[in-house]
């Protein structure tokens, strides 16, 4: 009887680590801090956040790399922006879903490059940078990169990194198809101006 008991403790132990990406069905599924995420209707692999529809990239790219995966997988996607803390602590608790072993992320911010403005950052898909949950105190960049990591040391957190390091990331699109402006790629770093906008302004 106690081997029973140990066999389903060790079944539920593992069950409770199932990765989102392997779920073969639309079955909405429940994160450690009971954030519900469902799948994005007619979007195959992507989760449903907020407003936005997020998928998990198991490749290890560095910032510009990587934001030009997302635009290659989906159309108007980017790297994920964050706006509010219930969306940060879904986006950590995704990334730990979805890699255990290494939760570090890209997010969409980068610096702008201009030295007044050392900790002004912007999101890469051109919304308003109106949430932060840096690690550093006070709640600022340390001013070791110029472009934002999720999960460095404490989970949830964001840290600034050179954009040449690797992450893995998480790519973010609005299913109802609209597209952010971005506003001043002139002032982004050298390596994020590479990104290419439309001729509309938009990033795709």
């Amino acid at each position: 009887m106690k081997a029973l008991l140990v066999l389903v403790m060790m079944f539920l132990g593992a069950s409770a680590h199932l990765c989102p990406k392997t779920r073969a069905d639309n079955s909405t599924f429940e994160l450690r801090l009971n954030y519900a995420i469902e799948p994005c209707t007619g979007h195959v692999a992507w989760y449903k956040l907020g407003s936005y529809c997020v998928k998990h990239i198991n490749q290890m790219l560095d910032y510009t790399s990587a934001e030009n995966h997302c635009k290659s997988v989906k159309s108007g996607a980017h790297l994920v922006s964050i706006h509010n803390a219930e969306d940060n602590n879904a986006v950590d608790e995704f990334s730990q879903w979805s890699s255990r072993h290494d939760p570090r992320i890209w997010l969409g911010g980068h610096a702008v490059n201009d030295p007044s403005q050392a900790s002004n950052f912007l999101w890469v898909d051109g919304s308003d940078m109106n949430f932060y949950a840096w690690i550093q105190e006070p709640k600022q960049p340390s001013g070791d990169g110029r472009c934002m990591e999720m999960n460095w040391l404490e989970t949830g957190k964001w840290n600034d990194k050179p954009c040449s390091q690797k992450n893995l990331f998480v790519c973010a699109f609005k299913p109802d198809g609209g597209h952010l402006r971005v506003e001043a790629t002139d002032k982004l770093e050298p390596e994020v101006s590479q990104l290419k906008p439309s001729k509309s302004g938009s990033y795709r």
